[in-house]
């Protein structure tokens, strides 16, 4: 047998416990493949590699492009890895896969894209991850980079594309995140002493913030409120809202009630011009809510306003 021809099997047990036979190869000039068999015992691994030879498909270069192989990936309703997470009851917002598959698309592909994925080794990540940070990619970034990566890794070992997984050593980046301020008692007071326009323009930014206020709800929570989803002493939490998802589950997967004062009441469906109960209640084109990024520039114009008196 020539020495292009030689091969081994050998045993890799798995995070799983299951015990998987992979197989090394000559490819030439002293250059060796490792594959799985995808075997579970050495007499069916030592027979899947006799016939790889016999077919001369032992050592054949692999076309695992690092682009061609993440094209379904976090590509919401054709990748793979989140068909699975849904499967087994987790959640899986479009938004987040939208997030995670740009990501691929600016950062990783231009980088790696061209690479076999069983050729990505940690110093050629770790290597670039140190370049990204020089350049001034916040740690934000470079941490869901991290993250991105650990997901595609772990899909080609659980799939047994390739052996190890690079991502194994590469620890997230620390992430010293901004003390967020605090409103004073003095600054809520004057916040919300009223809403006759004079630091509040629009009623619905005053009722919106002050929903807030007494009830600490996420802004996703407040946005998909409608005026049936509002008692008279609490609210129900049923659903959150964003762009890309729209109406889904809130973060915490359960319906929730939250009591309220009689007064928030009074303002909510103070707002309440003819709407139908189904409504929501913090919106101007009516079909949907009322977009976030309104919602922080009149935030920010109301603590403006405060901040000269």
């Amino acid at each position: 047998m020539s020495t292009e021809q030689k091969f081994g099997v050998y045993p890799r047990t798995l995070k799983s416990g299951k015990t998987i036979y992979y197989y090394w190869a000559y490819r030439g000039k002293g250059r060796r493949v490792y594959r799985s068999t995808g075997q579970d015992t050495y007499e069916k691994a030592i027979r899947y590699c006799r016939n790889l030879l016999k077919l001369g498909k032992l050592a054949v270069e692999k076309s695992n492009a690092f682009a061609k192989y993440t094209e379904q990936l976090f590509v919401y309703g054709s990748c793979p890895y989140i068909k699975s997470r849904l499967l087994h009851g987790k959640t899986y917002t479009k938004g987040w896969a939208k997030k995670q598959r740009n990501l691929i698309t600016a950062r990783i592909i231009p980088e790696f894209g061209n690479l076999d994925i069983g050729e990505i080794y940690e110093n050629k990540i770790d290597t670039w991850l140190l370049r990204l940070k020089d350049e001034g990619v916040g740690y934000k970034t470079l941490n869901h980079l991290i993250t991105v990566l650990r997901i595609i890794f772990g899909y080609a070992v659980k799939n047994h594309d390739i052996e190890d997984n690079p991502m194994d050593h590469i620890e997230l980046f620390s992430v010293k995140s901004p003390e967020k301020g605090i409103l004073s008692r003095e600054e809520v007071v004057q916040l919300f002493s009223d809403d006759s326009g004079t630091i509040w323009p629009s009623k619905m930014h005053y009722a919106l913030n002050l929903l807030a206020l007494f009830t600490g709800m996420r802004l996703g929570e407040i946005l998909a409120l409608k005026y049936e989803m509002v008692k008279s002493n609490y609210i129900k939490i049923a659903y959150s809202w964003s762009e890309t998802d729209q109406l889904k589950s809130p973060k915490t997967d359960r319906i929730r009630e939250v009591p309220i004062p009689e007064y928030l009441y009074t303002v909510l469906h103070g707002l309440n011009d003819g709407k139908e109960p189904s409504n929501f209640i913090f919106t101007i084109r009516g079909d949907r809510p009322i977009d976030h990024k309104s919602v922080y520039k009149h935030f920010n114009f109301a603590l403006g306003k405060i901040s000269f008196q």
